[in-house]
């Protein structure tokens, strides 16, 4: 039923959260293939089946490259010293935090219609309303997302000079928002 419904928003982009990879391989992609969308789908961290999914218009877009990223295996990298700083100085919060699978899917695209390309961020926050805490370091990897907009403009440069548009999605306690960083 839900399927239906996502085909007739006549959606050009989908991004999806909590999907699971049978779903998504069985269902979803078939389904979605017979109205010209394609997708690709990345597992959370951890031992899970579910993911994220993106799906778009293959008469509109183009897919260049998708990358996936764990929160937890990139606190090394300098962008994010401040959060490994915090976790460092609270134990119990540094587990509580490793715990977490959250993934970030980013996908760019060539669009086929407009001389520019497009780079979109997919994730889920974890949600308990005692965890604000967890929260704002998650959020911390939307800084992430804007090193790796910078990165993937530099490595797509060759095969598209015109990517200028970054669209993060994201979900807070089931409400959908959209930015545009």
């Amino acid at each position: 039923m839900f399927i239906k419904e996502l085909i007739g928003y006549n959606a050009d982009l989908m991004c999806l959260q909590e999907v699971d990879k049978k779903v998504f391989d069985h269902d979803l992609k078939p389904v979605f293939g017979t109205c010209h969308l394609d997708g690709v789908f990345s597992v959370k961290g951890g031992q899970v089946t579910e993911g994220l999914a993106c799906f778009w218009n293959k008469t509109k877009f183009s897919h260049l490259l998708t990358k996936r990223t764990v929160l937890y295996e990139v606190l090394e990298q300098e962008e994010f010293k401040f959060v490994k700083d915090v976790l460092d100085a609270n134990e119990q919060l540094k587990e509580r935090f490793f715990k977490r699978t959250t993934a970030l899917q980013s996908v760019v695209f060539d669009c086929k219609d407009r001389e520019l390309g497009l780079i979109v961020g997919t994730t889920h926050l974890y949600y308990k309303p005692d965890c604000d805490h967890i929260r704002l370091l998650q959020i911390g990897k939307g800084q992430f997302f804007k090193s790796l907009y910078d990165i993937s403009v530099h490595k797509m440069a060759r095969a598209s000079s015109r990517i200028k548009n970054l669209l993060f999605t994201v979900t807070f306690k089931k409400k959908y928002f959209i930015s545009k960083l």
